[in-house]
């Protein structure tokens, strides 16, 4: 991924919030004020908003008598006024991030109780400004969670406005399929009310889901369309955004000339005076990339060298620890980067620490290639094995597989929609309803027919591979005495007759022979039950058994582990040997470089990931046959402790998938 990926799409989806969030005023409310002799009132405060709108003031001058002039209003006037302000307010806050705009937000969605449109709107506002100019999705999410309480009030027009923040506060999280069900949510509302600046908005979000799937080749037309849009109406601020997306898109996928002629139209916006240094920034770092990657290192480090000064204005100290990752392999080249290559080091903590393994993959790029050009090949070789091991995890397949499910599910959608239109016809329509009752019944009867069957297929499976589990059980648990009753007969037993000899001949006992006696009943007895469960907790544990196979270089495990005793100890155990069998099955059979560990509180779900990227099996295959006791462990263990457990697997990789409810204790 590039370095501005992330940072170019957050752009994107402002324009395309901004495009339709902003909503004439209430035309009832109008319609009341020209009916009590106050329309003159109204066309003063409209004027004056606009002349302001178009002065000389500097942009926080501007927004300071914006809200003087609005708080001057008469209350009765401002619900005819305030989407005119906020709008233009917000245009201005994010040209120049202002925080008495949000304190003036926050203000207005406490202070108008009478007015609950008002209250509504300033909500929303207060969670776009913590979206987009402040980039803090958490912090979005709680405007919108405040504003449920007024659902009953909302109409199809709010709505939309809602599933868009809440699409883009999925968004930012990197929750991708969340996000595109709410986007989808949207286009269909817009199809409803027949908005069409909200829909076309919606496709440039459907293609910054796709770009963020690494999906160039189907982003690409949605933006164009986006783009087409924006020239039609003149938006050079949202052309600006189009053309530095597409040059990123065409520049990902090889094709240079592409992208260039799309960067070479932004720069020509820059000389005509549009100002966006959030995406100035990322047309200047990704023109840095390209000269860097043809080894123009001079145009390079101009370019790089640019990015400094909207930079320096955004302050957003995310965005600088990116420009570090690329910026410093540039100047590696020109001077000494030692306290660049330092601050990279000291970012990856941060972030693996917010799980962005895309950016502790970049560093250990960064890095590899820096201590390349400072001819320093060990580290380059250190570093390069980081960034493979962490490359292998982060594997597209998933997103590509979900990009299919997208697209039905949009285009479904959109017939849901039509058929909710057509509704109010087809009721009159007696016979074809008659039919319609006919055909559901036929198909109800089919339907639980084929569950019948499927069921009863799913039981006889379900048994076979429960008897094959008892068997497979017995026999381990014979094996597993037999290996004990040899380790204390061939291993404890000589030793200690050893010592009972040495004794009786009056010889002198070594103390290290007693610990290695020693260590050897604790070696059984630990494979018998891991005590270090009772000693250190389940968490401890499961890092100790990951951090042992990482150090004995057999595997390296990457471990994300968010637990605090939801379970029993009863359960905690089982768990245990399910994520041990299932670490001892990738080290036998996958031939992986690399596995993570994962578990997570999600909703009233215990959730578990195992994860590899070795050469994978038949799932299927492996279940029927006659070894099969590892996996079938791994889900009679998960069903023991009332968990669902999936295991998929292909040619990258193995993904076992635990849930545990944890309403059962």
């Amino acid at each position: 991924m590039r370095i501005t990926r992330k940072l170019l799409l957050q752009n994107i989806t402002l324009v395309i919030l901004i495009l339709y969030i902003i909503v004439g005023c209430n035309p009832k409310h109008n319609a009341h004020i020209a009916q009590t002799g106050e329309a003159s009132q109204l066309e003063h405060f409209n004027l004056a908003i606009n002349e302001i709108d178009k002065g000389k003031e500097e942009l926080s001058q501007k927004a300071k008598h914006l809200m003087q002039l609005y708080l001057q209003a008469p209350l009765e006037m401002r619900p005819a006024i305030y989407k005119l302000v906020f709008t233009k307010l917000f245009y201005l806050a994010y040209a120049h991030p202002d925080s008495s705009v949000l304190d003036f937000y926050k203000q207005q969605s406490l202070e108008n109780s009478q007015f609950p449109l008002v209250t509504i709107e300033a909500l929303f506002r207060v969670s776009s400004y913590n979206l987009f100019i402040k980039q803090e999705a958490d912090s979005g999410m709680v405007s919108l969670v405040k504003v449920k309480k007024y659902f009953p009030q909302f109409n199809d027009t709010l709505y939309k406005n809602y599933y868009a923040l809440y699409a883009q506060t999925m968004l930012q999280k990197g929750n991708l399929k969340e996000a595109a069900n709410y986007y989808i949510k949207t286009i269909a509302l817009a199809e409803k009310i027949n908005d069409s600046s909200s829909i076309i908005s919606n496709f440039g979000n459907l293609a910054v889901v796709y770009s963020q799937m690494n999906e160039d080749t189907k982003s690409i037309p949605l933006t164009v369309k986006c783009l087409n849009y924006f020239t039609a109406h003149k938006d050079s601020s949202s052309i600006f955004i189009g053309d530095v997306s597409l040059g990123r898109a065409y520049y990902t996928l090889k094709k240079v000339d592409s992208s260039f002629i799309y960067y070479n139209k932004a720069l020509q916006l820059i000389d005509a005076g549009v100002h966006n240094p959030s995406v100035a920034f990322i047309l200047y770092s990704n023109l840095g990339e390209i000269y860097s990657d043809s080894g123009d290192m001079k145009k390079s480090v101009y370019y790089y060298d640019l990015c400094k000064q909207p930079l320096k204005e955004m302050g957003s100290e995310e965005q600088y620890r990116i420009f570090t990752i690329y910026a410093t392999k540039a100047y590696a080249h020109i001077r000494d980067v030692k306290k660049g290559v330092e601050e990279i080091k000291a970012n990856i903590p941060v972030f693996e620490k917010d799980s962005d393994l895309i950016n502790v993959r970049a560093s250990y790029s960064s890095l590899s290639e820096i201590a390349f050009i400072k001819h320093q090949p060990a580290d380059a070789l250190r570093y390069y094995k980081l960034f493979d091991s962490v490359d292998n995890i982060l594997s597209d397949n998933a997103n590509k597989r979900y990009i299919a499910d997208l697209q039905t599910k949009y285009e479904t959608q959109r017939k849901e929609v039509k058929i909710q239109i057509q509704e109010k016809e087809l009721t009159k329509k007696a016979a074809f309803n008659k039919l319609l009752i006919l055909l559901l019944m036929m198909l109800g009867i089919g339907t639980a027919f084929i569950i019948t069957r499927n069921r009863l297929m799913r039981k006889r499976k379900e048994a076979i591979m429960q008897q094959q589990f008892t068997t497979g059980l017995l026999a381990k648990t014979e094996e597993e005495r037999g290996r004990i009753a040899r380790d204390l007969h061939d291993g404890l037993s000589q030793e200690l007759l050893l010592l009972k000899n040495q004794v009786n001949l009056g010889a002198k006992i070594e103390p290290q022979k007693i610990d290695h006696i020693i260590n050897e009943v604790r070696t059984i007895s630990r494979n018998i039950h891991p005590v270090m469960l009772d000693q250190i907790g389940f968490k401890e544990s499961i890092l100790s058994i990951c951090n042992q196979i990482t150090d004995s270089e057999q595997l390296f495990i990457a471990a994300d582990i968010e637990y605090h005793s939801e379970l029993s100890k009863e359960k905690e155990l089982q768990l245990f040997r399910i994520i041990q069998e299932a670490l001892n099955n990738i080290i036998k059979y996958a031939s992986a470089q690399a596995a993570k560990v994962q578990i997570a509180k999600m909703h009233k779900y215990l959730k578990v990931l195992i994860q590899d990227n070795g050469k994978g099996f038949d799932v299927e295959a492996a279940l029927n046959g006659r070894t099969a006791f590892g996996l079938l462990s791994i889900l009679e263990r998960s069903k023991a402790i009332n968990g669902k457990a999936s295991i998929t697997s292909d040619s990258k990789g193995t993904i076992v998938n635990i849930e545990i409810p944890l309403s059962y204790g």
